[in-house]
Order: structure tokens, then sequence, then C-alpha cells
């Protein structure tokens, strides 16, 4: 059962400051990122050339001359060229046609041509210019007015630079197509053919335009073609851009700015951590904890303040606690003496006056009862700030304990022998019989007490529980039960008994053996108040 601090402190979901300077260096990683992204796309309209990277074009340029050096050894078989589409098809994942500028399909598949691709298609139609720069020229290797592809030119039927062709031809074995499709490649791997690629949406397609220049009509084409292909997806195909290189080298990026950025953040929590244990330990009364204040930065000003203010609280609780205990030393000498005179006087007055004498005899004990727990209370306060804390064992303290308080309580103790605890004996004692004082008070013969001991899971520290069956403590009055002068029943009259301050002398007593003291319900449900010490275990 920890302290109400600590509690509050666990309720909350805890988000390492490390994380959060890493998630907010990527969050503006990504930021200037995209903006650097928009303003060169808008700068340099990179539209349809993003996806493909240099990768992908070297690739599909590879893939257009070798449907390029296919078609033309296969001439006019549909058949055949429909074979070297889907063998494409199947190595690159994508689904491949034939198409003219027109969107006509030539060979391959059946493709659905979404508006913007037919626009690119029909794009090249103007002039033979390449898609995107209509009127810049017929694109390289095609046949035109003024230009003919390099290599041999081989014509259909009967025209005469046909012949002359194939009379200046070399002579070489084979069908003709062979020589073709030979002369074909030698010109083609020396031409770059043009490129895109775009998306559309409704639905979201990616596809890629690869410009083939004219075939010979000995092929069975005598137009411009381009070589289409289409993909449902990014990671569809090798052609199109890959992102996981990008998230590879975010995580990368991600990671070195991580160790980058470690010894800074690591020195800001560090300092941040001593800080929180420094409060925390305030908050329990510790005022004498110091925190590191050599940094340069706002938290070395911030570690002088914590420890200037510290040192101010130590001085005014300590001649608060000293205070408290001279006046309660100096009462001690006049009530004993006024009990002492109303003794006297109680035998020399009337019979019918000793009434009225014992009323003040009895408020006379209780202002001197009063005295002597504020006593205690600073005793306790003071010597824990010097007293020197040594092995105790547990167990004996705790039978002479309630030898003393509770003898004829009923009684379960359940601590092991050898269990021993480091802790000041006098103020261990003190707490002790203060709780038992308590439970025997308030729960009288509601049920036997139960005094269980034990360790941690890292023997580090003692589990020493008190509880008992009697009424128990709202749970909203539980966290200032140890305060000076708290009491549940506010009206402090006689029968309830006490002031208030046997739980407060119970926590400034442990706390000054170095544990610490709560206080909470009983865990099997039943009514009753269980106050549980946590003390450093003896070693």
């Amino acid at each position: 059962m920890p302290d109400a601090p600590d509690a509050s402190f666990r309720t909350r979901r805890f988000f390492p400051l490390y994380a959060k300077i890493l998630l907010w260096f990527l969050a503006n990683g990504l930021l200037v990122g995209a903006a650097a992204f928009w303003l060169v796309r808008e700068q340099f309209g990179l539209d349809r050339t993003l996806l493909l990277t240099r990768d992908g074009r070297a690739r599909l340029q590879m893939r257009a001359e070798q449907m390029l050096e296919a078609l033309s050894a296969a001439g006019s078989d549909r058949a055949e060229t429909d074979a070297v589409l889907a063998r494409l098809g199947e190595d690159e994942g994508m689904r491949f046609a034939l198409l003219d500028f027109s969107g006509k399909p030539v060979a391959g598949e059946t493709l659905v041509l979404p508006p913007p691709v037919r626009e690119r298609l029909g794009a090249g139609r103007l002039r033979g210019g390449p898609p995107g720069r209509p009127g810049d020229g017929p694109p390289p290797g095609a046949i035109g007015p003024s230009a003919r592809p390099p290599g041999p030119q081989i014509f259909s039927g009967a025209e005469g630079p046909g012949r002359r062709a194939e009379e200046e031809a070399p002579r070489e074995r084979g069908a003709p197509g062979l020589r073709a499709a030979r002369a074909r490649r030698d010109a083609a791997s020396r031409v770059d053919f043009p490129k895109e690629a775009l998306r559309t949406e409704n639905p979201t397609r990616y596809w890629i335009i690869a410009r083939l220049p004219p075939l010979p009509e000995t092929a069975g084409r005598g137009r411009p073609l381009a070589l289409v292909g289409m993909a449902e997806t990014l990671a569809q195909s090798e052609l199109l851009f890959d992102p996981k290189p990008w998230l590879l080298g975010a995580l990368a990026l991600l990671g070195a700015s991580a160790l980058l950025w470690w010894p800074f953040v690591r020195g800001l929590t560090r300092s941040l951590a001593q800080m929180r244990a420094a409060t925390e330990r305030i908050a329990r009364g510790d005022f004498a904890v110091r925190v590191d204040d050599r940094r340069g930065d706002e938290l070395g000003r911030l570690g002088t303040a914590v420890n200037a203010m510290t040192g101010r609280l130590e001085g005014f609780v300590t001649g608060q606690k000293r205070f408290l205990g001279d006046i309660a030393h100096e009462l001690c000498s006049p009530l004993a003496r006024m009990e002492m005179s109303l003794a006297l006087l109680e035998q020399r007055i009337p019979a019918e006056l000793h009434d009225r004498v014992g009323d003040v005899r009895d408020e006379a004990r209780e202002m001197s009862a009063l005295v002597s727990e504020l006593l205690d209370f600073s005793k306790a306060g003071l010597q824990g700030t010097a007293a020197a804390r040594e092995r105790v064992a547990l167990r004996p303290l705790l039978q002479a304990a309630v030898a003393r308080e509770a003898p004829e309580a009923r009684l379960s103790m359940n601590v092991p022998d050898h269990l021993a605890v480091l802790a000041v004996p006098s103020l261990l004692a003190r707490a002790v019989a203060n709780i038992l004082r308590n439970a025997q008070h308030h729960a009288g013969p509601a049920g036997p007490l139960e005094i269980t001991a034990s360790t941690d899971a890292d023997a580090a520290t003692v589990r020493l529980t008190i509880a008992d069956h009697g009424p128990g403590v709202p749970p909203e009055a539980r966290a200032a039960l140890f305060d000076p002068f708290f009491r549940v029943d506010r009206a402090r009259t006689r029968e309830t008994g006490g002031v208030g301050l046997g739980l407060a002398i119970v926590k400034s007593g442990v706390e000054a053996c170095g544990g610490t003291v709560a206080a909470g319900p009983r865990e099997d449900g039943a009514s009753g108040l269980v106050i549980e010490l946590r003390l450093p275990a003896a070693r």
C-alpha cells in the first residue's frame, strides 16, 4: 500500500521524455520532407516521373529493347507477340499491352484505359512528339519525312527502297527476320525511348508507358507503338517506385538520430529523475536531500533553487519541532505541580466537593497526556535527523511491544525468527506501540490482531503489516490519517479519546528509520484497518 503521492504518480500513464523528443524530431523531419517534396514537384513538374526511379527507368528501357527485338523477330504473328507480352507480364508482375498512340490495341492483354492514360498516349500523336512535349519532333528512331531509324531500312512489298536495303545488307545465313532483329537491336541499343509513369484514381491504378519507334511494315506494323503496363499497387512490380528503401533509410536516419541525441537527452533525464526523486523525498518530510546543481543551464538553476528550498524547509520544520518540544517540556513541570496541588486539595476539602476536584484532576491529566505526546512527537522528528540506525531483530521487538501495550489481546503473529530490519530501536518500538494502542482502542474485541512480516522479491525491504477487525477508516480519510492532530471523528469527545498525534508519531518514527508507512483496507474485504510499514532489511 503506497502512500498518496506514489499512488497518484503511478495512476498516470508514463511516456519517456526521450521517446517524445524522437517523435517530435520524426514529425518535424516528415513535415520538412513533405514541404520540400511539394515545392520540388510544383517547381519542376515531377508528377509523372516520381513513380519511375533511376533503376526502374533503366529496367523499363531494357524491357522495351527486348520487346522491340521480339516484335521484329515475330513479324505479324499476333499469337507470338501475345506470348512475348504475357512472359513480360509474368516477369515484371504487371499486365502489358501494345497500343498505338490512339489507344487502339495491337497485341497483349485488353486494358481499359482511363482518360489520363489516353490523353498521354494521344499527346504523342501530335507530330510524333513524346508524351507531354507535343511538337518537339518525332521520337528517337521514329520514321518520318526527314528522319529514318539508324541501321538497315527494310520496307514491305515491292517497294524499291526495300529491295535496295536487302541488296545492300550483308549476306548472312538465317531468316531475314533474324537479320532485321539484329539490326533493330543494334539501333535500339543507342536509343533512349521516352518513358513515363502515372497514377489514376477510381480505381487506383499505376501505369507505365514506353514509346517505341515504328516497326518495319514487314513485321505487320507501320505506325509508332507504345508498350503500356498496368499494376494495381506500387509493390506489385519492380519497375515502379519501391518505398522499402525509403522506409529503411528513414529508420536508419531515426536510429542515427537516436544515437546522436542520446548523450544530450540522457543528461536531461538524469537531472530530471534526480529532482523527481528529491521532490518525492521532500513530500515524505525528508528535507536533508540535495540535488546536483553543477549544470550551467536552466536545470542547474532549478537544482540550486531546490537545494535552497529544502534548506529553508529543513530549518523551518526543525525549528518548529524544537519549539514544540521546548514548550511541551516547559509545560510538564506546571502540570505536574497542578496535579500534586489537586491531590492535596482533595484531602482538605469537604467530601461533597471531591467530584468537582476530580473533574479538574482529569482535565489536568488529559493535558499532561497531550503534552507528553507532543514531546514524543517532537523527539521523534528531531532524533530522526541524527539517530544512527542499527540491525534490529523484528520478532523480539514485536513481542515486547505486544506484552506492554496489548497483553490480553487476541493475537495472530506470523513473523520469521531470522527477519531483521535496519532501524532506530527506540523509534521503531514507539511506532509499533502506538499502532497496537490505536488498534486496541478502535477495534477492541472485534477480532484478533494480525501481525505479519515478510521480505519483498528483492530481499531489500521488509513488509510489516498490523491488521485489526475494527470499523476501519473511510477512503477519503486515509491520506491524512498520519497528519498531526487529524482525527476521523471531528467531535474530539473524551469518549473517542486521543488528540490525533499517535499515528503522526508512527510516521515520524518510521521515516526516521528510513521506511514508509501507509494505511488501507483489509485485502479479504472484511471491515478493519491495515497499517503497513516498509523498512530496509538488515543484511
